[in-house]
């Protein structure tokens, strides 16, 4: 565990992106993207966030992987959060198809997480597509609210959001 200094800048900096709508499902969608620096490298972040006893111990919530390897199904939060892998590349990039239950039926985002390493740092850009309109703002606070701040509580790796 690091310090316990916090540094946090707010996530209403993070970029929103308006598309019209999604061609499969007519969903109306935004994007999201977010620039996190965390005061620790690379491969300790990303063991944390591929590692489903983990993440289930920061959430708060049972979490399961298939398997963690593209085409990998997984569930978060009890399974209100559903989706499969899509790219893994061990302390560069996470991608997923990922939605929420309450998402209409069939439409998924894409999240992305790419992981830059800064030497005794991570700059960690969260690119996420194809989020609804009207689950816009739930999902941009989700992630600050449950994972970037837990994941600090528990590991006491500080962060700040950049972008």
């Amino acid at each position: 565990m690091q310090g316990n200094h916090v540094s946090l800048a707010s996530s209403s900096s993070a970029k929103t992106v308006d598309s019209p709508k999604d061609t499969k499902t007519g969903v109306e969608v935004k994007s999201l993207k977010q620039t996190i620096t965390f005061e620790v490298p690379p491969q300790p972040l990303y063991e944390f966030l591929t590692d489903e006893k983990k993440i289930g111990a920061f959430t708060q919530a049972p979490c399961k992987f298939s398997t963690i390897s593209p085409g990998g199904a997984f569930e978060m939060f009890g399974g209100n959060v559903v989706g499969t892998q899509i790219n893994l590349e061990a302390n560069k990039k996470i991608e997923q198809n990922w939605r929420f239950n309450s998402w209409p039926e069939n439409h998924f985002s894409n999240v992305k997480l790419e992981f830059n390493d800064q030497g005794s740092s991570c700059k960690l850009v969260l690119t996420q597509t194809g989020i609804p309109s009207n689950d816009y703002d739930r999902t941009k606070s989700g992630w600050e609210e449950y994972f970037w701040v837990r994941i600090r509580g528990i590991c006491g790796w500080n962060y700040k959001i950049t972008q």
